[in-house]
């Protein structure tokens, strides 16, 4: 290349690419095959949708998720502390969602509605309240 425009950004030593091919674009096109981001270092992990009967319903990201706690083996409490947020679950037979938070491939938790489902079977989780409070975020 006659003029290289970006020179006086790149550090000494480093080449200007002559041509598209030449900046490996091609090269992490095919290697796609071997991406590992199930280790969670470097993606967010998606999001979680949560579906209360009243207030707004909302997506919170997986990245933000900093711990959740619950009430022994048999929980009927869970709480997902984001970030910014903490959420509450309430219910019964809730040891079935720790298996989708924990590999982060859960992507609802919707409120029983008992005027609008059907009721369910004594074993089947049931979500009974979601319960969300904001923190942080800067306000006084």
């Amino acid at each position: 290349m006659a003029d290289d425009p970006l020179a006086k950004w790149r550090r000494a030593g480093a080449q200007a690419p002559s041509s598209a091919s030449d900046t490996g674009r091609e090269r992490k096109i095919v290697e796609l095959a071997d991406y590992q981001g199930d280790a969670g270092k470097d993606r967010s992990g998606g999001w979680l949708e949560l579906r209360p009967l009243k207030g707004p319903w909302s997506f919170c990201s997986y990245a933000q998720l900093r711990k959740v706690q619950f009430n022994g083996p048999k929980p009927t409490r869970i709480d997902l502390l984001f970030t910014y947020e903490l959420v509450t679950i309430k219910g019964r037979n809730l040891e079935l969602m720790l298996t989708g938070l924990r590999s982060r491939t859960l992507a609802v938790i919707e409120q029983f509605d008992p005027q609008g489902h059907q009721a369910p079977e004594p074993d089947a989780l049931v979500v009974d309240s979601i319960e969300s409070t904001e923190h942080g975020m800067g306000r006084g």
